[in-house]
């Protein structure tokens, strides 16, 4: 298990894009396209378009930022978590 996965910030977990993109795919979230520099388009389940910014991929993502990502998305935060 990698270290950071061990870290809890305020109470939630933290993840790399990597993680947070496969966790996305597997609550209904799609790949829409390419946006500026490291950024990528994607669409939630709930028709939403959001730009994630997602680097070399081994970032780490703000556990509130996170929260917020999935929440524009329409995706139960304890679902997301469990995919």
């Amino acid at each position: 298990m990698n270290w950071f996965k061990k870290i809890i910030f305020a109470g939630l977990p933290v993840f790399n894009t990597r993680e947070v993109l496969r966790k996305l795919r597997n609550s209904g979230a799609n790949f829409y396209r390419s946006g500026k520099g490291s950024h990528e388009i994607w669409i939630g389940p709930n028709g939403q378009k959001m730009a994630i910014s997602v680097g070399a991929g081994g970032q780490m993502i703000n556990p509130r930022t996170l929260r917020k990502i999935v929440q524009y998305f329409g995706i139960n935060y304890n679902q997301f978590l469990s995919s």
